[in-house]
């Protein structure tokens, strides 16, 4: 019975070729358009959920509400926000970590380049799990004058030849010094929030003229500081203690308020934002890459 329809199908097809044709080519033309959506969407929500502690990593978000101005929303903290979150939270808080975005001309060979890279905490290489190909990216993190670089940054400035141990010249702001490769780390996947070319360690020792443009709450900056909690049910309760924590330790902001009752927490506004909701729910002002949108991955 089967062959028998088989035979009057493939009839009918030879029959009325166009007719036949421009079904077929429809239904390919749908299955691969299927085919595409379903691999974008499930491309889009894959972000961020391949490092070791995605479900505890978040990152600190700001907005600024001032008197006839816009809202000001960012990606990043101040960056004392670090050592505050880790001893007021220490019972929800392991670790934090920041990236601090810097553009240093690099020298080598009596040869200049403009780089991009990000100036971080140690901590780093215990809330990131990157794929090191070379050296150590704990030690190097833990050493003023090493720096870790990424597998192109690495091919770019030294071949094939094994990079661990060789020079490259910084100068950044205050900081013109020699520093020594300590790790070579894989180039970021694409489907991660974060881009990173190279890491050194983040001091602020290296700006005695320029500390306070750092050492200050009034500064956000692009300055992105991600938390590692020891729980993930932790980012609700973190949340609703952010505004305590505001109204205790920031200074500096008191002209700001909106009278003798006011609160530094009613218009400097910090939140913890889960690493995996950030591509498709980026915050604002200052993410490390361009972000995707929810919507996109939406039947409506």
């Amino acid at each position: 019975m089967f062959q028998n329809y088989m035979k009057t199908a493939i009839r009918n097809l030879i029959q009325n070729k166009l007719y036949s044709a421009i079904n077929i080519i429809g239904l390919a033309t749908g299955f691969a358009a299927c085919i595409l959506i379903m691999l974008f969407v499930r491309h889009e929500l894959s972000y961020d959920k391949f490092w070791d502690n995605a479900e505890t990593i978040g990152r600190i978000n700001s907005t600024i509400l001032l008197p006839g101005r816009a809202p000001y929303v960012a990606a990043s903290a101040s960056v004392p926000m670090k050592e505050i979150t880790e001893t007021y939270f220490s019972d929800e808080v392991v670790r934090a970590t920041r990236f601090i975005p810097v553009h240093p001309t690099v020298s080598i060979g009596g040869e200049a380049f403009a780089e991009d890279m990000h100036l971080t905490d140690p901590e780093t290489a215990q809330i990131f799990n990157f794929t090191v190909l070379r050296g150590n990216l704990e030690s190097a993190l833990n050493d003023k004058n090493s720096l870790a670089i990424s597998e192109t940054m690495a091919l770019k400035y030294f071949g094939s030849s094994d990079p661990i141990g060789q020079i490259l010249h910084l100068k950044l702001s205050e900081i013109d010094k020699d520093y020594q490769i300590g790790a070579v780390f894989a180039d970021m996947p694409d489907n991660t929030s974060l881009a990173i070319n190279a890491l050194a360690q983040f001091d602020l020792l290296d700006f005695p003229l320029t500390r306070g443009v750092y050492d200050t709450w009034g500064n956000l900056g692009e300055h992105i500081v991600y938390v590692q909690l020891k729980n993930p049910d932790a980012f609700k309760s973190i949340n609703a203690q952010l505004p305590d924590l505001i109204d205790t330790h920031v200074v500096g902001l008191d002209s700001l308020k909106s009278g003798p009752d006011g609160k530094v927490s009613d218009f400097y506004i910090q939140t913890l934002q889960p690493l995996t909701d950030i591509h498709l729910n980026p915050s604002g002002i200052g993410e490390m890459k361009p972000a995707g949108r929810m919507n996109a991955c939406r039947i409506r």
